[in-house]
């Protein structure tokens, strides 16, 4: 069915373009608004089909998202209602970006079509502006004619990675990455005045971005970008590591991220701050040489980072490595433990916070993403995974809310964790 090629096709691309899937520097859930809600994407028969669930925090109900027989993929929650936002595969395999309930979660609306894309498109991440008027798409692109060039597959000569922004009014998109750049993900600030995005850059300016390029060598690189809305230009952080998990700490200045060597010796990494207007940086968490920082959020009131963390590198070896779930203040102070994953059902994802900063929403790692890194044997026992809230100041009172397949929206993410 064309259905089932186009999941195995963008698969098929996620991994040629990946090497390897990045299931760390984008959260695997995403909480709603009034903090009642987590939607999660599920997935079966080997990262082939994927559905959108909302659980409910307080009883861990859960809801189906979308049409039956059709297929979902990334998301995303309005910043003010229940509303969600999400990338839709009907039962023909006809791509589309709906919104839909939670007072009516089996239906939805389209709001950007096929025709609104260049070619055929697979949405890599949705963001929400804090006003709610528009979506940051993350899209990867097949040109309209076009045909993968299976002797370059790790560049981008075989398919276009853009960045959107969608006016949910209109209809209309408008692509705002240059063509020196492949982005990844996208974070509207606050305030809604700039978005950072993570992205791999032609840094030898040769006219293709190659994701095996050497860094140390001068040649291309991971690195995080900041688009000003209002004036329409892109500025890079301007700091020698490669970069990742880029949080905002305040309304649109001052960013936080996970930097790692241009070597990729992850056990290396760091968080650092960053701050946009005067292009400097600090350190908040130096490199210890024995713990790997796997992804960073930055609580609403921008005072702490809560961060997951796994003991010197991942060791793609090892299905049952221990992980931990930190936080720590904006000044490197009162880091704490507050809660470690034993591996038995995956590595820790992304922290995401509750509205309110009370709780932290934990996720293990997904079977599809962990077969494709060799993190669990791929085989049909694989355990379920879990979703962990957590309590910032009672962490000992944790529980776990849903168990089952939690499929990181990353899957296109490019890993820079390895």
């Amino acid at each position: 069915m064309r259905f089932n090629r186009i999941i195995i096709l963008f698969s098929i691309l996620t991994l040629a373009l990946s090497a390897c899937a990045d299931i760390y520097s984008l959260p695997s859930v995403a909480v709603s608004s009034d903090g009642q809600w987590v939607a999660l994407l599920a997935s079966e028969e080997f990262a082939s089909r994927f559905s959108l669930k909302a659980v409910n925090v307080q009883d861990g109900s859960v809801l189906n998202i979308g049409e039956e027989g059709h297929q979902q993929g990334a998301f995303d929650w309005h910043p003010t209602t229940n509303e969600l936002a999400y990338f839709n595969l009907d039962a023909d395999g006809v791509p589309t970006i709906r919104t839909t309930s939670i007072g009516a979660p089996s239906s939805g609306v389209d709001r950007f079509g096929a025709l609104a894309f260049p070619g055929a498109f697979w949405v890599n991440q949705l963001a929400y502006s804090p006003d709610g008027t528009k979506l940051a798409i993350a899209a990867l692109i097949l040109p309209f004619g076009a045909a993968i060039d299976p002797n370059q597959p790790f560049s981008t000569n075989n398919v276009q990675t853009i960045l959107y922004i969608g006016d949910l009014e209109t209809g209309q998109i408008e692509s705002i990455s240059p063509t020196t750049v492949s982005p990844t993900t996208a974070l509207w600030s606050p305030d809604g005045s700039k978005i950072a995005y993570m992205a791999w850059a032609d840094d030898n300016q040769d006219g293709v971005i190659n994701i095996k390029a050497d860094p140390t060598a001068g040649q291309d690189r991971f690195r995080v970008f900041v688009y000003d809305v209002a004036t329409g230009e892109t500025s890079p952080i301007n700091d020698p590591n490669l970069h990742s998990s880029p949080t905002w700490l305040d309304a649109n200045q001052t960013l936080a991220l996970v930097a790692s060597p241009l070597d990729g010796n992850a056990a290396n990494n760091s968080i650092i701050t960053y701050n946009t207007a005067t292009q400097t940086a600090a350190t908040i968490r130096p490199a210890d040489g024995q713990t790997t920082v796997l992804g960073i959020s930055a609580a609403p009131d921008g005072n702490r980072i809560a961060f997951t963390t796994v003991a010197q590198g991942v060791d793609t070896s090892n299905a049952s490595q221990t992980s931990t779930a930190r936080v720590i203040g904006v000044d490197g102070s009162a880091e704490t433990n507050i809660f470690t994953a034993d591996g038995t059902t995956g590595i820790l994802d992304v922290p995401v916070w509750s509205p309110d900063g009370v709780q932290l929403f934990l996720s293990t790692g997904n079977p599809p993403s962990a077969k494709l890194t060799a993190f669990a044997e791929y085989n049909e026992d694989i355990p379920a995974q879990q979703l962990i809230v957590v309590d910032v100041n009672q962490p000992e009172n944790s529980r776990v809310i849903y168990e089952g397949t939690i499929t990181s929206t990353g899957l296109l993410q490019f890993n820079m964790q390895q």
